[in-house]
Parts: C-alpha cells; sequence; structure tokens
C-alpha cells in the first residue's frame, strides 16, 4: 500500500494505476503459490484459511477493492492539488504584473504631475516677490497657494520615491551569529 501511496504522490495519470496493478499481481501470485503448497504458509492464527478457496478469493478481492480505491482517492486528491497550485500560481503572477504595473503607473503620474506643480509653485514665488505693492488678501492667497503647492511636491517625491524604492530589490546579509552569547 506505501508504493501504491507514494507512486499516486509524485506520478500522474496511469503510472499508479500500472504500479497498483503490478501490486495485485505480485500478492496475487503470493497467494496462488501458498494455495498450492509451492511456498509455506504462516498463519498468525490456527486457523487454515490459506486452502479455503472462497476465503483465498475474498482476500483476493479485498485487497484488490483496496488498493485500487487508495490508488483512486489519492491520484484524486493529488490532482486536484495540482490543479490548485497551478491556479494560485498563475494568481499570483498576475498579482504580481499588476503590482509592477501599479508602481510604473505611480511613477509615471508622479513624474508627469511634478513639472505643472512646480511650474506653478515658481510662478507663484515669483509673482510674490515680484509685485509687493498687492493687497494683503491677495498675497495672503498667494502665499497660501504656494504653500499648498509646496506640500504637494512634498506628497509627489515621496510617491516617486516609494515607487523607486519597491523596484529595489532588498538584499540581505548573512551575519555569523554566536548562540553561546545569546543563550
Amino acid at each position: 500500500m506505501f508504493h501504491v501511496v507514494i507512486s499516486s504522490i509524485l506520478f500522474s495519470r496511469y503510472t499508479p494505476v500500472l504500479i497498483a496493478t503490478f501490486v495485485v499481481v505480485l500478492f496475487s501470485g503470493l497467494v496462488y503459490l501458498e494455495y498450492e503448497g509451492i511456498l509455506s504458509h504462516y498463519s498468525l492464527y490456527s486457523i487454515d484459511i490459506y486452502n479455503n478457496n472462497l476465503a483465498v478469493i475474498l482476500v483476493l478481492v479485498v485487497f484488490s477493492v483496496t488498493v485500487y480505491v487508495t490508488e483512486y482517492i489519492c491520484t484524486t486528491f493529488m490532482r486536484i492539488y495540482r490543479d490548485s497550485k497551478r491556479i494560485i500560481d498563475k494568481q499570483n503572477q498576475q498579482l504580481l504584473e499588476a503590482d509592477k504595473d501599479k508602481t510604473k503607473f505611480f511613477q509615471f503620474a508622479s513624474h508627469e504631475l511634478k513639472a505643472p506643480v512646480i511650474a506653478i509653485k515658481s510662478t507663484l514665488d515669483g509673482v510674490i516677490k515680484s509685485y509687493t505693492e498687492l493687497d494683503e488678501k491677495v498675497i495672503d492667497m498667494l502665499n497660501r497657494a504656494s504653500m499648498r503647492s509646496a506640500q504637494l511636491l512634498a506628497i509627489l517625491k515621496e510617491l516617486l520615491e516609494l515607487s523607486r524604492n519597491r523596484n529595489i530589490k532588498r538584499i540581505s546579509k548573512k551575519v555569523p551569529i554566536d548562540v553561546s552569547k545569546i543563550l
């Protein structure tokens, strides 16, 4: 049974059925050789059941059914497992690609938004410095607009930096540890 289970785990399709058939044929041959007296039969019980035709056929049928059912269950389980793993791997690959696309979008968007915001901020700062005779309310509004554009620039820089950091693969250094010092 161990070999049938292992073959069902390792192999797919018809190989486990062939191995199960080989096991049944070998076991049937052993039972036949004991029945014919070619091989000695060592019984755990005092009953000589190995000479009874009906008992021998029943043992062979039960063993064969058990082997094939075990092979079918294990093969079906492994087929379901392999199909699920294939689906999960495909979805994982799609998630990785979507994450790359998202990072590229953030890089592109933050880079493209940065230039107009810089132009707006520099224009506002130039107006504030050039025109000193403006009304106090206008200067206050221009200062607030300049401050908000500076905040927007900071956010865009952080977004750009975050998207750049996601592309950098982290390199971990292995350092030997002295367990005796820790203990």
